[in-house]
């Protein structure tokens, strides 16, 4: 499946569709497959009652009120996580995320709010990985519970997601070229830090900044957060500046794009994990027995 590059709105039209459909009775999937945007709707029935208030707002002020209950959970979150995880709101991926209407903030405060767990089946694909960081009964009980609901609200909606996942054609940052490199954070799969980077890799995606943004939760330092996020705006300049013509197709910018991100990103947060910490051997590997 081919489409073209996805304007700065359209994410957000995207989901609010979905959740005006909720409300006003109609078929989620089919109302996104309307749109004629060239992909179908990926987010499973908990995401659908969680955009459903959202939709009944007019198209920009639920952008608006989106950005702001995201925006703001986000910083709950990094006030309570510290590690001044506040930083990446000042990163390239953050204003990527709030500007497309996108969910990974709201992921990441669910990662840390006990209270918000649950949300993260919203998207399964990066709530796993955000579960290997932290992984806990709660959000397995919460998201059981999220699961439950949609399906009486939304009893036919697996068969369409399962429709829609099938004809996804993104592939994980470890099978892109020099991705492999990616697989030496699990020399740390004992940190959750570690663990974060070696799932995130193995999660089909565009591979675009905002998702990103969970690699901040590999930094340990405020410095850390810091510099990931100086080369998030680095990324952003080459990624406007090179990717981001008119009309050109958005697996193609995908596929370019890659090695920019690979070393902005993604290969500072595995230095990250793999520098060894005050403590922390360098090879967990290989520790003596005995």
């Amino acid at each position: 499946m081919r489409a073209l590059l996805i304007g700065w709105t359209t994410d957000w039209h995207v989901f609010w569709t979905a959740g005006h459909a909720v409300v006003t009775g109609h078929d989620p999937y089919a109302a996104v497959l309307a749109l004629q945007s060239g992909y179908p709707l990926f987010y499973p029935g908990p995401a659908l009652l969680l955009l459903a208030p959202f939709g009944l707002l007019s198209h920009q002020a639920g952008w608006l009120a989106w950005g702001a209950v995201t925006g703001g959970l986000f910083g709950l979150a990094a006030r309570s996580y510290g590690r001044g995880l506040w930083i990446a709101a000042l990163s390239a991926c953050f204003a990527e995320a709030v500007t497309f209407g996108q969910w990974v903030p709201l992921l990441i405060a669910a990662a840390i709010l006990p209270w918000l767990v649950g949300a993260r089946v919203a998207k399964p694909s990066v709530g796993a990985a955000l579960w290997v960081w932290r992984p806990t009964r709660a959000a397995v009980l919460s998201g059981l519970v999220l699961l439950v609901l949609s399906l009486v609200v939304l009893p036919g909606w697996p068969a369409e997601w399962l429709a829609a996942v099938r004809q996804t054609n993104h592939i994980p940052p470890v099978m892109k070229p020099w991705g492999w490199v990616l697989l030496l954070a699990a020399a740390r799969w004992r940190t959750p830090e570690g663990r974060l980077l070696l799932a995130l890799a193995f999660i089909p995606q565009t591979t675009s900044l905002y998702e990103s943004l969970p690699l901040f939760l590999v930094c340990r330092r405020r410095w850390d957060a810091y510099a990931l996020a100086a080369f998030s705006h680095v990324a952003a300049f080459i990624q406007d500046r090179y990717f981001s013509a008119p009309g050109q197709v958005l697996e193609t910018v995908i596929a370019h794009r890659w090695p920019v991100f690979l070393v902005t990103l993604w290969l500072p947060a595995l230095i990250m994990v793999l520098r060894p910490e005050q403590g922390q051997p360098h090879f967990p590997f290989f520790r003596r027995t005995g």
